[in-house]
Parts: C-alpha cells; structure tokens; sequence
C-alpha cells in the first residue's frame, strides 16, 4: 500500500508540473511510473517477511530500485503511448539482470510468489484511478 501511496504522491507532481508546461507545448505528454514489488505473497517463516527481505536484498543487488526516489521515473514524450513505450523499454533494460535460477538459489518458502513491474495512474489527476502495469517480472515463472 506504501507503494501506490507514494505513486499517486508523485503523479500528482508531475500533473502540476504537465499544467505549468502545457501552455509552452501543446504537443508534450508528462508521465510518472512507478517500479516496485506489485505483488507478493509468501507463507514462509518470519510472517513472510524473511523472503520479502530476500527479495529486497536480490533487487538492491540487481539495481533494481523499488522503493526511494530512484522508483519513480518522469517521462517526457509527444503521446502517452510514446510515454508507455519507453517506460517498457526502461524496465526491461533493468529487468534483463533479473534470473529466475539465481532467485531459486535464495532459498524462498514454496508459497513464494512476487512480481517487480512499472507501472502508472490511468487517470494522472485522480490518486484512486486504476493502476497500469506497463511490464511485469513475474516469480516463479508463469
């Protein structure tokens, strides 16, 4: 919930700053995306908690933020399917160190399950708008 928190916290910035620009470009799309773990589930010991730490610890070793400032990414493009495109591109350059073997060797419970995406508001200036999800990494494999 932090993390769509902190997301709508941050669309909302870059709505005021699309409403500031828009009068020196009629032809320029601001979005916000957000990276971060979308979904998990774990029933392994410590409440679950002991494979989200893994996790944490397996994406800060990838570089792949998820949290903090570094989550966020502002993109400036002509439409927002341009916007989207790039925001793909993006994740999937971060997303290509990602391995499926070197998660199994973490040790993660059976119950195990989470996926790392980007994603953004369908609606930038509604915070309850429905959540996009522009790429997806997807533990196990499905």
């Amino acid at each position: 919930m932090k993390f769509f928190k902190s997301f709508a916290a941050f669309c909302m910035v870059a709505v005021c700053a699309l409403t500031l620009s828009s009068c020196e470009n009629q032809n320029t799309v601001v979005k916000t995306y957000s990276l971060g773990i979308s979904r998990y589930e774990s029933s392994g010991s410590g409440l679950g908690t002991d494979d989200l730490v893994k996790i944490q610890n397996y994406l800060d070793s990838k570089h792949c933020p998820y949290t903090g400032p570094e989550h966020v990414v502002t993109i400036t493009e002509s439409s927002v399917e341009k916007c989207d495109k790039q925001a793909k591109a993006q994740f999937e350059n971060l997303a290509k160190n990602l391995s499926y073997t070197e998660v199994e060797a973490l040790g993660l419970s059976a119950s195990c399950k989470f996926t790392y995406s980007i994603a953004r508001l369908k609606d930038d200036t509604n915070a309850d708008s429905e959540t996009l999800y522009i790429a997806e990494w997807k533990y196990p494999r499905e």
